[in-house]
């Protein structure tokens, strides 16, 4: 919906770095994994173990979002499918976690797995309750005064941003 006026814009502008949210980012090969397992079990309380992670992990059909559970063919399952490729052609990740969090896991993504991440986080960890939910964006952490110094410090056109 959204690609061809994403590509023209980046026809336009040429920014040297897209930074753009992918939706679920390190868990598209998790459901990659899900979806495999999922085809072999045949009931929807019956266990399977995800493959090719670093910890076993034990699920049921039940324990999957909706999404997940699904037949493969529908607009979600593409969708997902899409994602898969898009993270697997990108030139890397951000994650929202830190490295000494979880060195394991971006240790294997990285060596493993052979993928490029960047762990930036945690984000968003602060403000959980309702009331502050509901005011998220109304007011940034650093000041508008610092974003517009730092966007003035760039060429014209040279960042776009996609939230």
């Amino acid at each position: 919906m959204l690609q061809e006026p994403l590509e023209m814009l980046l026809q336009e502008c040429q920014p040297d770095c897209l930074v753009a949210d992918l939706l679920i980012s390190m868990g598209y090969r998790c459901c990659c994994q899900i979806w495999d397992s999922k085809k072999k079990v045949s009931s929807d309380s019956k266990p399977f173990v995800l493959t090719n992670v670093l910890s076993e992990i034990k699920l049921t059909r039940k324990q999957l979002p909706d999404g997940l559970r699904q037949d493969f063919d529908t607009d979600y399952s593409k969708l997902m499918s899409e994602i898969v490729e898009s993270e697997l052609k990108s030139f890397g990740i951000i994650v929202n976690s830190f490295y000494e969090v979880e060195p394991a896991y971006v240790d294997y993504y990285r060596k493993v797995l052979g993928r490029r991440a960047w762990p930036i986080g945690p984000v968003s960890l602060c403000n959980r309750g309702i009331e502050d939910k509901a005011q998220r964006g109304n007011e940034a952490s650093i000041s508008e005064n610092e974003c517009l110094k730092w966007l003035d410090s760039k060429k014209p056109n040279s960042v776009i941003y996609i939230y």
